[in-house]
This record gives C-alpha cells, structure tokens and sequence, in this order.
C-alpha cells in the first residue's frame, strides 16, 4: 500500500467506524450508542458518517470496498472496555490491539487512491464524461 493518504479518507473511515440507516449499519449505529452510553445525535451522526462514507466510495467507484469494510466493522465491533471506558470497535482492544478490518481498510484506501490517481472519479469504467461539441457554456 502507498504511503500517500487521501487525507479525508481516514476521517471518513475513522467516522464511519468508530461512531435507521439502511445497508446493515443502523443496528451498528445502535449498538455503538448503547455500548458508550451516546445519545440520538451521536447515533444520527454515525448514521451520517456511514452515509457519507457510502457515497464517496461510490464516487469514486469503490462501492465493493466499502461494502467489505462495512461489513467487517459491522460483523467484528464488540463493546470493549479500556480504563473504565466502553467502546464500539473492531480493534481488539485486549491483546495485539490488532483492527480486525485493517484488509478491509486497506482495500478501500488503495481504491480510493488509485481512483483519484487516475482521474477516473465518477464513471464506471474510467473514460471521459464531458461530451465534445454543441456550443457549451
């Protein structure tokens, strides 16, 4: 994997899961307020987070990897407690500290970047979407 980031992809990522939405996470989001003891806004926001991270992997033609990564964190968070704290989270807390989803993760990053890289965002298979003739703007 490159070591050049999208940085707005791990605020996206980190959003999305560490936060009645369809596509499997509204019972994450759930989950994650009773587990820390949040409120309807926190869970509303988790909602949007998973939202917001959805169409942005769709803009840029990673909806698969999305799909995978939620998935993941939804099939993998567990409610952990760590200095007298609970959290909703993949990362196995007690142990190597290992993110159960970090393929996933991966996956989804490399695609994102990759997408960007090659100026490909919006379009099924890459080509050009600006039409030629016909008096534009």
């Amino acid at each position: 994997m490159s070591s050049h980031k999208i940085p707005w992809l791990a605020a996206i990522v980190v959003a999305a899961t560490s936060g009645s939405g369809c596509g499997g996470y509204g019972d994450y989001c759930v989950e994650e307020r009773e587990c820390e003891h949040l409120n309807d806004a926190d869970e509303q926001a988790c909602t949007a987070a998973f939202d917001a991270g959805k169409e942005v992997a769709a803009i840029y033609n990673c909806s698969s990897q999305w799909d995978a990564l939620t998935e993941c964190v939804i099939d993998e968070s567990t409610c952990e407690g760590v200095d007298n704290q609970k959290t909703y989270t993949s990362v196995e807390l007690s142990g190597d500290q290992r993110d159960r989803c970090d393929n996933e993760k991966d996956n989804l990053s490399d695609c994102l970047e990759g997408a960007s890289e090659r100026d490909d965002i919006g379009t099924s298979d890459g080509s050009d979407t600006e039409t030629s003739g016909g008096g534009g703007i």
